[in-house]
């Protein structure tokens, strides 16, 4: 199904995002190939080893608070535990915190069949 492999692909962008830096829900869409929508849907399916926390609104808002306020203050913390800016209580400061492709020559995206990567 066309649908699990997108959700797959969101997956690995995911987990290729390291400690400590966030990407919008837009950004990952655009690398696999989705709407920010379908990124959403997929981090709600993501499996544990996938760090959810580290997606987030394009202007830096944690929109899984509109879902579960509980959810909201779980990523907020995993997000400062990571060392994640905040400009506000409830904003992250995405000038700082935002990881980018263009920060990695190569952005691999490992996953237990074989390695993709985007240049």
């Amino acid at each position: 199904m066309a649908e699990r492999n997108v959700f797959q692909s969101v997956h690995r962008i995911v987990r290729a995002i390291p400690a400590g830096r966030v990407m919008s829900y837009g950004q990952v869409g655009e690398l696999a190939g989705c709407n920010p929508r379908t990124v959403g849907w997929a981090m709600a399916t993501a499996p544990e080893n996938t760090p959810w926390h580290r997606v987030v609104g394009v202007n830096g808002t944690l929109p899984v608070g509109k879902r579960s306020p509980l959810a909201e203050s779980e990523q907020r913390e995993r997000l400062i535990g990571e060392g994640v800016h905040f400009d506000t209580a409830h904003t992250v400061d995405m000038a700082r915190s935002r990881f980018g492709i263009m920060e990695s020559d190569t952005l691999h995206f490992g996953n237990s069949d074989s390695d993709s990567s985007i240049e």
